[in-house]
């Protein structure tokens, strides 16, 4: 077994609970999701903004990070969920082709609802996916995001792993939040 695994994939009980767990992903829409989470509260919205931009006038760091990014060529989303994130970067041109893992099927699925009927016309590439056990190829990406993601993660050095071999090869940024 891999020494970073704390849990197996073959793991029963592990099983049942990412089973029950994937089920309940991608059942909201975008905009019940916009109007519950707290970090859309307008005060922590601009106190995220201000911490990641380091501008007391930024209120919107997802918009800075569009106006100040040069076009990534190939970026990764792991944990994308529905993907309102990953959307407002492809609609800004941030990223020229775009893989995403989730773990449920049906996020996935409306994510890749969404993006077509909205009409981005960035190449995405969804895939249901375990971030405990993702194996990434090599030198492929040029952009990690894990936008709400990690404490998701139980085998969290394996993935954090994978992203540090995976950027010794290619120069890289991990943005998590």
């Amino acid at each position: 077994m891999n020494p970073y695994f704390l849990i197996s994939p073959e793991d029963r009980l592990y099983k049942r609970a990412a089973y029950r767990e994937a089920a309940s992903w991608g059942r909201e829409s975008a905009a019940e999701l916009r109007k519950h989470r707290p970090r859309n509260h307008p005060l922590v919205r601009g106190y995220f903004s201000r911490l990641i931009t380091e501008d007391e006038d930024e209120t919107d760091w997802i918009w800075w990070f569009v106006r100040n990014s040069k076009p990534y060529e190939h970026a990764l989303s792991l944990g994308s969920g529905i993907g309102l994130l990953e959307e407002r970067m492809l609609r800004g041109g941030v990223f020229k082709n775009l893989d995403v893992v989730d773990f449920s099927a049906q996020a996935v699925r409306v994510f890749q609802e969404r993006l077509s009927k909205r009409g981005v016309e960035t190449p995405v590439n969804a895939r249901i996916g375990d971030l405990n056990f993702i194996e990434l190829p090599p030198g492929t990406y040029d952009f990690i995001l894990a936008a709400t993601s990690l404490h998701h993660v139980i085998n969290l050095e394996h993935l954090l792993e994978q992203v540090r071999r995976r950027s010794e090869e290619h120069t890289s940024e991990l943005q998590s939040h």
